[in-house]
């Protein structure tokens, strides 16, 4: 789906390498002021913690990021954050979990370094703040400038000189734009990627659908896209131009493998994958058959 080009600040690997470092950093907190057995069960392996003692580079690449839940919900920032991947993906969910993630890191190591989410050039903090950000225009919330820096791709010292020549007000502590007045000034800058609203929405409802739309549960499935377009089955049938008869056998699971057709105008219609819905009306009716 992603037609643009986009040069990425960093690769998705980059970060994770970072998130590695900075949950070894909780695991030794949890050996410092919980048990070193507490400590494996989280990192999933045996070290010595010692407080005295750092780590080797080594060491944070033994972290298996399958483990944690934090790779999945930073794997989704990202994509939304630079809009590439499974940009469509990204919800109030998933927002909840990256702020709460930037709320939760250790800040530092029981052996005294730093989390490297604490640097300004945190791969980590870069992806959250920027689909935070993201998230705050498309939801009607302020930005920061440190948001407004990210999405621009700029420096937070020339979004400051640039809204000041501008005359865009801002308020607050820290400094915010409130989301409208934030959107119109981003789409005057060539660094910013607008949201591919069109786009996500249509990636979006096709994953959603061909989830729906099973071979053993197929009627359930055209049901619930109906409710979800808020269709009757009538007003749905009179869009795909076929008989309404050719709808309700759908939603009743009598319909023939012999309605491809009517199964191609309905699934074109509702903006189904049509092969994939095709391909599941047609197992659906010869399994019944069968």
């Amino acid at each position: 789906m992603n037609k643009h080009s986009i040069t990425l600040p960093f690769s998705k690997d980059e970060m994770e390498a970072e998130l590695r470092e900075i949950l070894f950093i909780q695991a030794s907190q949890i050996a410092h002021v919980g048990s070193e057995k507490a400590a494996f069960e989280f990192i999933g392996f045996e070290y010595d913690f010692s407080p005295v003692c750092g780590p080797d580079k080594s060491d944070f690449d033994k972290v298996d990021l399958a483990r944690f839940a934090a790779k999945s919900y930073l794997d989704e920032a990202y994509d939304y954050a630079f809009q590439v991947g499974k940009c469509w993906g990204y919800s109030e969910y998933e927002n909840h979990n990256i702020v709460a993630f930037a709320e939760g890191v250790t800040p530092t190591a029981a052996y005294g370094d730093p989390s490297p989410f604490l640097s300004p050039d945190s791969k980590c903090a870069h992806v959250v703040d920027m689909a935070i950000g993201r998230w705050s225009f498309e939801t009607g919330n302020d930005l920061t400038i440190r948001q407004l820096a990210l999405l621009a791709g700029m420096k937070e010292g020339a979004v400051r000189n640039s809204l000041s020549t501008e005359k865009i007000k801002t308020h607050g502590k820290p400094v915010s734009i409130a989301a409208d007045v934030a959107l119109d000034w981003l789409k005057k800058r060539k660094g910013f990627t607008p949201t591919r609203v069109e786009e996500n929405r249509q990636a979006f409802w096709v994953t959603h659908t061909r989830s729906l739309l099973t071979a053993a549960r197929l009627a359930p499935g055209m049901q619930a896209i109906l409710e979800d377009l808020k269709l009757t089955p009538e007003a749905a049938a009179e869009k795909a131009g076929v008989p309404f008869d050719s709808v309700r056998r759908l939603l009743t699971d009598t319909h023939e493998s012999a309605q491809i057709e009517d199964f191609q105008k309905i699934g074109a219609a509702l903006d189904l994958d049509v092969p994939y819905f095709v391909g599941q009306a047609v197992e659906a009716a010869l399994r019944r058959a069968a």
